[in-house]
C-alpha cells in the first residue's frame, strides 16, 4: 500500500500539471493559431485579402475577423481555465453553456442556411407553421409551403461555395421585401411532429413581423433553434449528478454544433434527449424522493421525445433506475410507472398510428431517388436468416464510419470532409472523459449498468432496423441510410455506461477537455471554410413534382 501511495504521490493530474506549465500552455495556443491562420492562407497559395475575385475581398475580411474574435474567446478560456477565475459566478456549467453558445453561432454563419442535410425541408416545415401561427395559408393539398415571393427565390445552395458566402454577407438589408404569397413548388414540408418546429417557427414569425430579408429570416429561425437546445442544455448540466463533462464535450462535438446552429429538429431532439437523461439521473441518485411535478415532467418530456422519433421511447426504461422507496413505496412507484407508461403510449399512438399502419401494411415500399422498392418488414420475417447477415455485415463494414460520422468527420450533406486526425482526437477525448475522476464517488451498481447497456443496445438496433426496412432496396447487402447523428442521442448513457471505479483521472481535468474540443472545433471550423471558399456553390434539391 505505501509502495502504491508512494507511486501515485509521484504523478500529477492533468489539471495540476498544466497549472504548472502554463507558459507551455500558452505556446501551444499561440503555435494553433499560427497553424490556423497559416492553414487558411495556404489552402490557396494566396493572401485572402488578394483573392482573385476583388469581390469577395470583404468576404475574406469577414472570416477574417471571425478567426479573431476565435482566439480572442480562445485567450478569455485560457484564462478562466488555467490562471485564476475571472469570477466566482463563472462556473464550469456556465463557461460550457457560452462556449457551446459562441460555437454554434460560428457554426451558423461558416455553414450558411440550406447547407446542412435535409435544411430545405425543415425550413419549409418551421415555414408552415409560422403560416399557421399568423393565420394565413400554410400549404397547398400537396404540402407545397406559401411563402413571401422574397422566400422562395432561395438565395443560397444546399451544396455551398464562394459564391454563397458572398451571397450571404451582401444580402441582408438591401432591398425592400416582397411579401406577395407564392407557392413554393421545389420541396414539400415535411409532416413530422409540429411541436419540434416550434422555435424556429416562432424565430421565422419573428422575422416576417419586422420585415426581414430571406436570410436574416432563415438566421432567425436557426438561432432560436439554438436557443432552446441551450435552454434546454444548461437544466441538462444543472442537474446531471455526475459526467457533466460527457455532456458538455458531447455538445461539442462539430456533428451536434452543425444540427443545433441549423433548422433541423435534431436540436429538439438532443435537447430533450439530454434533459430526460439527466433528469432522470438526477432523479435516482441524487434527489432526496421523486415528488409529483418531477413525474409529469419527466413524463412530458418522453410524451414529446417517442413520438418525435419512434426509437427513442426505449429511453423511458430509464426509470427504472431511480429506487422504489423514493416513490414513497411499492404502491405509489407502480402507479408512476403506470401514469407516465399510459400517457406516453396513448400520446405516441394517436401521433404515430399512421406511421405504424404504413410499416405494417408496407403501403409505401418504393424510393424515389433509388427507383427501387425497399426491404419490408414481410420480407425481414420471412428471410430472418439473409436478414441477421445483411445486418450484421452492416454493422461490421459501416461502424466505423458511422463512429465517425457521429462525431462530425463529414458535415454539410456529409460532402465536406474533415481530416482523419479530428475525429481521432475527439474519441481520444471520449476515452479520456469516461474515466472517473478522483474525486467522484462511484455511483453505478452491476444492475445500472445491464439495465443502460439494454436501453442503449435496443436504440441502436433499432436505428440501424428502421433504415433496413425504410431506405435500402432490395437486393442491397448493406443497409442504407443511416447516420451517426441518430445514436447521438443515447452516447451519454454510453459513455457513462462504462465509467467505473478502476479507470481514474486528476481532479481538474475537466476544463482540459472541454479547452481541447474547443481547438479541435477551431481547426474544424477553418477546415470547413477552405472547403467552401475552394468551390462554387450548387443547387442539388431535386423537384418534389
Amino acid at each position: 500500500m505505501e509502495e502504491v501511495k508512494t507511486k501515485g504521490n509521484r504523478l500529477h493530474s492533468v489539471g495540476e500539471w498544466m497549472k504548472n506549465h502554463k507558459g507551455f500552455i500558452w505556446a501551444l495556443a499561440g503555435l494553433f493559431a499560427a497553424l490556423f491562420m497559416a492553414y487558411i492562407c495556404s489552402a490557396f497559395g494566396i493572401h485572402p485579402i488578394t483573392a482573385a475575385n476583388p469581390d469577395y475581398s470583404r468576404t475574406w475580411i469577414f472570416f477574417l475577423m471571425l478567426m479573431a474574435l476565435f482566439l480572442v474567446s480562445l485567450v478569455l478560456l485560457a484564462v478562466h481555465f488555467f490562471l485564476k477565475p475571472l469570477s466566482k459566478k463563472l462556473t464550469f456549467n456556465r463557461v460550457v453553456i457560452c462556449l457551446v453558445a459562441m460555437f454554434g453561432i460560428v457554426y451558423m454563419f461558416v455553414l450558411p442556411p440550406m447547407s446542412a442535410a435535409d435544411e430545405i425541408r425543415h425550413y419549409l416545415t418551421a415555414y408552415k407553421l409560422s403560416n399557421q401561427m399568423m393565420g394565413k395559408e400554410a400549404a397547398d393539398e400537396n404540402n407545397y409551403v406559401y411563402m413571401r415571393a422574397e422566400d422562395a427565390n432561395l438565395l443560397l445552395n444546399d451544396f455551398p461555395g464562394q459564391d454563397d458566402y458572398y451571397v450571404f454577407l451582401n444580402n441582408w438589408f438591401n432591398e425592400p421585401v416582397d411579401t406577395t404569397p407564392t407557392l413554393f413548388t421545389l420541396e414539400k414540408a415535411q409532416d413530422n411532429l409540429w411541436i419540434a418546429y416550434v422555435p424556429q417557427a416562432l424565430g421565422i414569425t419573428l422575422a416576417r413581423l419586422l420585415g426581414l430579408r430571406q436570410i436574416p429570416l432563415m438566421m432567425m429561425g436557426r438561432l432560436f433553434n439554438l436557443i432552446f437546445f441551450l435552454i434546454c442544455f444548461g437544466f441538462a448540466l444543472k442537474f446531471m449528478p455526475f459526467g457533466k463533462e460527457i455532456l458538455g464535450l458531447i455538445a461539442l462535438f462539430p456533428m451536434v454544433l452543425e444540427q443545433i446552429s441549423s433548422m433541423s429538429y435534431d436540436a429538439f431532439t438532443f435537447a430533450l434527449a439530454f434533459l430526460y437523461i439527466a433528469y432522470v439521473l438526477y432523479l435516482a441518485f441524487s434527489a432526496p424522493r421523486v415528488r409529483k411535478r418531477d413525474m409529469v415532467l419527466v413524463t412530458a418530456i418522453m410524451a414529446i421525445l417517442g413520438p418525435l422519433k419512434i426509437i427513442y421511447i426505449f429511453l423511458a426504461f430509464l426509470m427504472f433506475l431511480i429506487p422504489k422507496e423514493k416513490f414513497g413505496g411499492t404502491k405509489n412507484y407502480a402507479l408512476s410507472a403506470l401514469f407516465m407508461g399510459g400517457v406516453v403510449v396513448a400520446v405516441f399512438l394517436v401521433l404515430q398510428i399512421g406511421t405504424i399502419t404504413e410499416y405494417v401494411e408496407e403501403t409505401d415500399t418504393y424510393l424515389v431517388y433509388a427507383d427501387a422498392e425497399v426491404y419490408t418488414l414481410s420480407w425481414v420475417f420471412s428471410h430472418i436468416s439473409d436478414s441477421v447477415k445483411i445486418f450484421f455485415n452492416t454493422v461490421r463494414t459501416e461502424s466505423g464510419y458511422w463512429f465517425k460520422q457521429m462525431i462530425g468527420s463529414s458535415l454539410g450533406w456529409l460532402e465536406i470532409g474533415m481530416p482523419e486526425f479530428l475525429p481521432f482526437m475527439f474519441t481520444m477525448l471520449m476515452m479520456f472523459a469516461v474515466a472517473r475522476p478522483q474525486n467522484e464517488p462511484v455511483y453505478w451498481k452491476g444492475w445500472h449498468r445491464a439495465v443502460v447497456t439494454c436501453i442503449v443496445a435496443i436504440i441502436c438496433i433499432l436505428a440501424i432496423f428502421a433504415m433496413f426496412v425504410a431506405h435500402t432496396p432490395v437486393g442491397y447487402t448493406t443497409i442504407q441510410g443511416v447516420q451517426g447523428r441518430y445514436f447521438l442521442p443515447v452516447l451519454p448513457l454510453a459513455m457513462l455506461m462504462v465509467r467505473g471505479s478502476s479507470l481514474k483521472r486528476g481532479e481538474n481535468t475537466n476544463p482540459a477537455i472541454i479547452y481541447t474540443a474547443c481547438l479541435l472545433n477551431i481547426w474544424t471550423v477553418a477546415n470547413v471554410m477552405v472547403v467552401i471558399m475552394s468551390r462554387m456553390g450548387e443547387m442539388r434539391m431535386m423537384s418534389a413534382a
